[in-house]
């Protein structure tokens, strides 16, 4: 699956692209100096969700425009496991950086034993649990 940007900033998209089958969520962004807040986040979305993060973040400064500030963007594109680990990651302000990074594709069946969120909330779903979302909410 795909998301762009800000949207990781909100657990829902990679939790519905976890839902329908997804392993791999394919996550480019920019996110400048003030908002960096990546570090926290990105892992706990792989986590969450079991899903392998190809977290690709633009690196260098943006173009002046007149009457705004000039961002700069850190870079630190990285490649996380179902676990959370770092599989590759690359150092902010490099200049550019390839990672590159094997991954087991169904190789983190112990991580889902040990935080099985996506089983838990479809078991609780199914019991009712969340029936005051509406019958239009999405799990």
């Amino acid at each position: 699956g795909v998301l762009v940007c800000f949207d990781i900033e909100f657990p829902e998209g990679a939790r519905q692209i976890a839902q329908a089958g997804a392993e791999l969520l394919l996550l480019p962004t920019a996110l400048d100096l003030p908002d960096k807040n990546d570090h926290r986040v990105v892992p706990s979305r792989a986590v969450e969700n079991h899903l392998f993060i190809l977290y690709a973040d633009l690196e260098g400064r943006a173009a002046q425009v007149p009457g705004q500030d000039l961002t700069s963007f850190a870079g630190g594109s990285r490649v996380l496991a179902p676990d959370g680990a770092d599989l590759q990651q690359a150092g902010e302000f490099t200049g550019g950086a390839l990672l590159v990074a094997r991954l087991r594709l169904g190789g983190y069946g112990v991580s889902e034993e040990r935080n099985p969120y996506l089983p838990d909330l479809r078991a609780k779903a199914a019991l009712g649990h969340y029936a005051a979302l509406g019958p239009d909410a999405r799990l």
